[in-house]
C-alpha cells in the first residue's frame, strides 16, 4: 500500500486534488491522478484495519481469540491427517487393483505384444508401398 496512517493517504490525496485545481496538464496525467485518488480512497479503510491489527498484535491480543485459532488450527491439522491417511489407503487399494489387472492380463500380454509387432511391421510395409508407388510417379 506505501502508507502506514489514514493521514498520510489523506494528505496524499489533498496534494493531488490542489495539483489538480492549481496547475495544467495534459489529459493522460490527470486521468493517472485521478485513478490514483481512487485507489488511495479504497486502500484508506485497509491500512486503518492494518493498524489496528498491529496494535492488537503488539500489545499481546486477545487471549480468547488466540485459543480460537490454536484450536481451528488443530481441528485443520486433524482433517488433513485423517485425509492423508485416507489418501494411503486409496493408494494402496489402486495398487493392489493394478496388480491383480496385470496378473489378469497376463496370458492375454502375449498376444497385445504380437499385434504390436504385427502392427509395426504393417506399418513398415505401408511406407514401403508409399515409397515405391512415388518413384512409380515421378518416373
Amino acid at each position: 500500500i506505501g502508507f502506514t496512517s489514514e493521514q498520510e493517504i489523506d494528505q496524499r490525496i489533498a496534494e493531488i486534488e490542489n495539483m489538480l485545481h492549481t496547475t495544467s496538464m495534459p489529459l493522460r496525467e490527470e486521468k493517472k491522478l485521478v485513478a490514483e485518488i481512487q485507489t488511495l480512497k479504497k486502500n484508506r479503510g485497509k491500512v486503518g484495519k492494518l493498524s489496528a491489527m498491529e496494535a492488537n498484535l503488539s500489545a499481546g491480543g486477545d487471549p480468547s481469540s488466540k485459543a480460537a485459532l490454536l484450536a481451528n488450527r488443530e481441528n485443520i491439522n486433524e482433517q488433513f491427517s485423517i485425509l492423508l491417511a485416507e489418501k494411503k489407503e486409496l493408494l494402496a487399494k489402486r495398487s493392489d487393483l493394478t496388480t491383480q489387472r496385470a496378473e489378469q492380463r497376463g496370458p492375454i500380454q502375449k498376444y497385445i505384444e504380437q499385434k504390436e509387432e504385427l502392427n509395426k511391421q504393417i506399418q513398415e510395409k505401408i511406407k514401403e508401398r508409399n515409397t515405391l508407388r512415388d518413384d512409380y510417379k515421378t518416373k
